[in-house]
């Protein structure tokens, strides 16, 4: 064997071993082995590592012997029940086993998005589309991680794939509406909300995006268009948020505007240490000076951040609501246990990507 022979050799050996272990510690130790293996390198150049390199490179590492189907079903099994580390041990077994397993990898990437770990989800879903790139839900998936990231460009690009794979898929079209609107490309937003297959719920998912935008007035156009179509839209539970918001903007004499009247309560739903104080600085320096209560929330695995607020409260749980980055759901509540609480910030995993933000104010 010549020298490069047993350099190679010795590098898939130390990389079966890493991978072995990292069966048996969880997600801890992607950081250290992702930015190691070459095909996950994070895919801003495509073209970086070809399929057939990939492929070259795992044919050699199959030191785990087992059924790759059914550590893929206990894969699935744990990430139902939202036990994602150990769904990505189980995953990264069947990869061991069968390296073309497209569906492991997807699976890997869908749980560490859902553990907070985006930009390693990423990589995941592009090993996935690197062995096939015909699967529209692994582009949709990575589309929404990057989505997750701030990266709209990549999540346009990715939800575009999806859609020209799957026209039929609404999920994939109101995906790529909502990347577009984030882009402020709002015509295209609007026709890929309408090409889900309904107008009127195009319209109002466009104000529902304006108004968070504190575009108020096209907001309002765009509802009452939604209600021209279909006026039941105004009588729904999930659209009494926006109505109310609209009607009562031109009368801010009706919503208590003044920020330090408000007792606000920061709930951590992520997990990460300390992070619902470092919400709390941030929101300061940004010039809130209410009375705040910071607390855990009933468990660390919330994927989302939203806000509750009490009636009369609205303004004021929008003002905090674009101070905080990314997009959260509003949600009128009849109170929140506490007397003089009028707002709640469940901060979720969504919020883990703006940790740096938070600390530097």
């Amino acid at each position: 064997m010549n020298k490069n022979g047993k350099i190679n050799k010795a590098i898939l050996l130390i990389f079966s071993g890493t991978l072995l272990l990292f069966c048996l510690t969880g997600c801890s130790s992607l950081k250290n082995l992702y930015g190691w293996v070459p095909f996950l390198n994070h895919g801003k150049n495509p073209n970086s590592f070809t399929k057939k390199e990939m492929k070259r490179f795992i044919s050699g590492i199959r030191p785990y012997r087992g059924n790759p189907d059914s550590h893929y079903r206990l894969a699935c099994h744990f990430q139902k029940r939202k036990k994602h580390e150990r769904a990505v041990e189980e995953f990264l077994k069947v990869v061991l086993i069968d390296p073309d397993h497209v569906k492991a990898y997807n699976g890997i990437g869908v749980s560490c998005d859902l553990l907070g770990d985006y930009s390693r989800a990423v990589r995941f879903y592009e090993a996935a589309l690197k062995l096939n790139p015909d699967l529209a839900y692994v582009h949709n998936n990575l589309g929404y991680s990057h989505l997750l990231q701030g990266e709209i460009d990549f999540a346009i690009d990715a939800f575009s794939k999806a859609v020209a794979l799957n026209d039929k898929s609404r999920r994939y079209h109101n995906n790529l509406g909502l990347a577009y609107a984030k882009k402020g490309r709002f015509d295209q937003a609007l026709a890929e909300f309408k090409r889900a297959g309904d107008e009127a719920k195009a319209h109002y998912n466009l104000a529902q995006i304006f108004y968070q935008k504190g575009l108020n007035q096209q907001a309002k156009t765009h509802f009452v268009k939604a209600l021209a179509i279909n006026p039941s839209l105004g009588k729904t539970k999930n659209s009494l948020k926006l109505p109310e918001a609209i009607t009562r903007m031109p009368q801010p004499e009706d919503e208590q505007t003044n920020k330090e009247s408000v007792e606000i309560e920061i709930s951590n739903g992520n997990g990460v240490r300390r992070m619902a104080k470092r919400v709390d600085n941030y929101l300061r320096k940004k010039g809130f000076k209410n009375k705040t209560c910071l607390n855990n929330a009933d468990h660390f695995n919330h994927a989302k951040t939203k806000i509750y607020y009490c009636s009369g409260y609205l303004h004021d749980a929008y003002h905090i609501a674009k101070e905080i980055p990314g997009y959260q759901d509003m949600e009128k509540v009849i109170n929140l246990g506490q007397p003089n609480t009028k707002i709640r910030v469940l901060i979720g995993r969504d919020m883990i990507p703006f940790n740096k933000r938070f600390t530097a104010g």
